[in-house]
């Protein structure tokens, strides 16, 4: 999985519910639809966001319009797989994830 797909996957569980929680098939409407803890957290990323330089928000906008294009089974295979990765030991997360930068870009 490159970044875009991880930058995807964060953006999507982010807009779509929290991590770790299980998946929501009906979206919130409106801010007033979700709880308090739900909305603390989207203030939090949307703060992390606009905190970020313009060329890394245009990375992570084209990435969820990305993410946004994938098939449901798809996105849901990476959540799955996200989800397993998460629940690793943090040597084996740190031993993929140098792993991973090991690999040339494609």
């Amino acid at each position: 999985m490159r970044w875009w797909v991880f930058s995807a996957v964060l953006m999507g569980c982010l807009i779509s519910h929290r991590v770790g929680a299980e998946p929501r098939r009906l979206l919130a409407q409106g801010w007033r639809d979700y709880g308090t803890r739900d909305r603390y957290e989207a203030l939090r990323n949307y703060r992390s966001y606009e905190a970020l330089p313009n060329e890394h928000r245009q990375q992570v906008d084209k990435n969820y319009e990305r993410w946004q294009a994938m098939p449901p089974q798809q996105r849901d295979r990476i959540r799955q797989n996200y989800e397993r990765y998460r629940r690793l030991p943090p040597e084996q997360r740190n031993q993929l994830r140098n792993q991973y930068r090991k690999q040339p870009p494609h």
